[in-house]
């Protein structure tokens, strides 16, 4: 007797193992089939969580209405998956292997044109609702769909009641349209300090983005440009020279961030820096004069720095960030040629003269007038009004065949080189303590004394 019960227990629990490494296998084929990111195939399969087919826009609405999408934290979702499955081993394991099925986007390229470069919401089937025999159409043809839409999760945003669904009162329909309603799912915008003014309506979201879908990245109601001049002055953007960069696909966003920024205006860095985030590189220009714009951050780190140019900004003293009505983006006239004749009214060279004294320009030259004469004879004026002595005026030389308005490696901003034609000129100066020697280039070695 003792030994048929010895025996049967033996037998139950040989088959208890059995089931237990059946489950195991179970439960570990599952959450290989998710680490491989097949949560489609694995909810059809059976595994673990035999959901339906749209389980996954069902847990987007569930969890859009939580109290917890409201949390302004990389780690929400999990936070607030765990509030339901944290407790379920199961559910622990499936968790680990799909970010709780809650993540909004894949770690991988896009392919779905639908969102941004580089992120996008994994494909799932798009839920059947009583919304879209009415309200299907809305994002017909366009672009980009917003993923909640596309997948039929209009509870996210809308409360429809009875008499709206029957068809007996269409205003029967709450929609939550204030930015709050917005952050239960997307990261907040408005957490520096610099904010934009349109963040401070009820519905500020609306006023720049369209919920449902666009022609526009970012479901914009319009391109950026246009969007962002149908509120800000266009004026601004006009003028003989235009900055390039407002006229490519994202323009204005290039350098403001449109919700809020650590610097004033909503930049995106501090003025020099975003300036030479950009000019850090040659830029080929296009248009009736193209030309190559130099690495303006190289020239800034040469020995000897424009005093403009070394400071926080590239914009008050000498260029618009948008727009000029002189070339090259200058806030103040300064020609182009290499020669050009010298008139004070008005003033050829006004934008240097807007910190340097004209006097430098003087016949004859004193100590209060400039360094650059040899005895009384003022070197400047020679150069530049008196075109180095040549009978036609129109030869004066311009400030930059000898200097470099952002920085150079020899003293007094003097260039390496300049280009006559298609031929470079090297320039070499060698200061001395009452004046200096040019080596020959121009024209002959030639040296200078003031006293």
């Amino acid at each position: 007797m003792v030994n048929r019960l010895l025996n049967d227990c033996r037998s139950r629990a040989a088959i208890v193992l059995v089931a237990c490494i059946a489950v195991l296998s179970v439960g570990l084929s599952s959450c290989s089939k998710n680490r491989q990111g097949d949560v489609a195939s694995t909810a059809k399969s059976g595994f673990l969580y035999p959901h339906p087919e749209d389980w996954y826009a069902r847990h987007v609405e569930s969890y859009s209405n939580t109290s917890a999408a409201s949390v302004a934290s990389a780690d929400k979702a999990t936070r607030s998956c765990g509030g339901c499955h944290d407790s379920r081993a199961k559910a622990r394991a499936l968790s680990q292997s799909v970010s709780c099925g809650m993540r909004c986007h894949d770690e991988k390229p896009s392919t779905d044109p639908g969102h941004e470069t580089g992120t996008a919401p994994p494909a799932r089937p798009v839920r059947n609702n009583e919304c879209a025999s009415c309200h299907g159409g809305m994002a017909a043809g366009k672009t980009y769909s917003h993923y909640p839409f596309t997948a039929g999760i209009c509870g996210a945003c809308h409360v429809a009641q009875p008499a709206h669904l029957s068809g007996t009162d269409r205003k029967a329909v709450s929609t939550a349209s204030t930015p709050e309603s917005c952050y239960r799912c997307h990261f907040r915008k408005d957490s520096k300090p610099e904010k934009h003014a349109a963040l401070g309506t009820e519905k500020s979201c609306l006023r720049c983005h369209d919920p449902h879908g666009s022609e526009n990245r970012n479901f914009l109601i319009q391109p950026v440009k246009q969007l962002c001049l149908s509120c800000h002055d266009g004026a601004k953007h006009e003028g003989k020279s235009v900055h390039g960069i407002i006229n490519d696909q994202t323009s204005c966003a290039n350098c403001h961030n449109p919700h809020s920024a650590e610097h004033k205006p909503l930049l995106r860095k501090q003025r020099r820096e975003l300036c030479l985030s950009c000019h850090d590189k040659e830029i080929q220009t296009s248009g009736s004069s193209p030309r190559t714009i130099p690495s303006i951050k190289k020239k800034v780190e040469d020995a000897y720095v424009h005093d403009p140019a070394a400071g926080k900004t590239c914009i008050s003293a000498c260029h618009s960030p948008h727009a000029a009505a002189f070339d090259r983006l200058l806030l103040d006239a300064f020609p182009v040629p290499s020669y050009n004749r010298y008139v004070e009214e008005p003033n050829t060279y006004a934008l240097c003269f807007g910190c340097h004294d004209v006097s430098m320009l003087n016949a004859t030259g004193s100590a209060g007038d400039t360094n650059f004469r040899n005895r009384s004879k003022n070197l400047h004026w020679f150069h530049v009004v008196d075109a180095a002595g040549n009978v036609n005026k129109e030869m004066g030389r311009n400030c930059v065949v000898c200097h470099d308005p952002h920085g150079a490696p020899q003293a007094h901003n003097i260039r390496s080189s300049w280009k006559m034609g298609n031929s470079n000129i090297n320039l070499t100066y060698i200061p001395s303590p009452k004046g200096g020697q040019c080596l020959r280039s121009c024209h002959e070695s030639k040296t200078y004394e003031r006293d």
